[in-house]
């Protein structure tokens, strides 16, 4: 497809998660709002790698070798990907899949600018739950608070909430009491949270699978949870709202969707990925 000035093209989007989870769904809806709108012809492609239920070197090699199949003869305007695990595969192998193509990026946790040297036509939009912040507003309406459980997997956006965390607990020492609730079932999660004594809350990030390697449906974790719970329990991402969270700093999906359909309809007018900055 050529560029012009209204804004037309074809784009792929490439998902880390999958359809229904509403962090991807709202990233998506983010995009299609954007790129879809009144004047603009998008071609719209949506692929899903599914690697909250699976992730190792073997999936994402036979990905690898579906994509590069399925795509030998096709050429998009810009590809978007959303998640780490999409963005990881295609700093990868992007120059092999879709050489010469801009990527724009939405959903990558803490994104650290070293990553990108060397790779040319990446640009995107930074993620970061703001758990200090969500900490802080817990603490303040709950001034009496003795313990936070802290309720996070082990996935690689775990990982990288546990280390943070982990500097906000050494910070918090002699005010409050911090309890892991991370490489456990779910069912061992649910006996902790019903007998947690009064003066404390619960900080629930993400559970999408549990040291048995089961695999939870955003809702469907949350939702486990909260019912266990006989304390608040505050959250990180707004997909957790509407399920029995009583709020907190939340990051949301569309708004990632639609800075990264932005970024992407610049694109497609002309302008290149490598002079537009990374949304921080």
């Amino acid at each position: 497809a050529q560029r012009t000035d209204s804004g037309t093209g074809s784009v792929l989007v490439l998902h880390s998660y999958n359809v229904g989870y509403k962090w991807t769904d709202d990233i998506t809806a983010g995009i299609v709002e954007v790129l879809g709108g009144a004047g603009r012809d998008v071609e719209i492609q949506l692929e899903y790698m599914d690697t909250n239920r699976i992730y190792d070197e073997e999936y994402l090699r036979l990905l690898y070798d579906t994509f590069a199949y399925k795509f030998a003869e096709r050429r998009f305007d810009v590809v978007i990907v959303s998640d780490n695990n999409a963005f990881s595969f295609l700093l990868e192998h992007r120059d092999a899949l879709f050489p010469g193509t801009p990527v724009v990026f939405c959903g990558v946790n803490y994104v650290e600018p070293a990553v990108l040297v060397g790779h040319e036509g990446f640009t995107g939009v930074n993620e970061a739950a703001d758990v200090r912040k969500g900490i802080d507003l817990a603490l303040r309406l709950h001034p009496e608070t003795e313990a936070i459980v802290i309720v996070n997997d082990t996935t690689s956006t775990g990982q990288r909430l546990h280390d943070e965390l982990k500097t906000i607990e050494t910070e918090q020492r002699g005010r409050v009491r911090f309890v892991w609730m991370e490489a456990v079932t779910m069912g061992d999660l649910q006996q902790t949270l019903k007998v947690l004594p009064p003066r404390s809350i619960v900080f629930y990030t993400r559970f999408l699978s549990d040291k048995s390697g089961t695999f939870y449906e955003y809702d469907e974790s949350i939702r486990m949870v909260v019912e266990s719970s006989t304390v608040p329990v505050y959250g990180t991402w707004d997909f957790s709202l509407g399920f029995g969270i009583v709020g907190g700093m939340l990051t949301s999906g569309v708004e990632q969707g639609r800075a990264a359909g932005e970024i992407a309809a610049r694109i497609l007018r002309g302008e290149s990925a490598d002079a537009i900055p990374v949304v921080m």
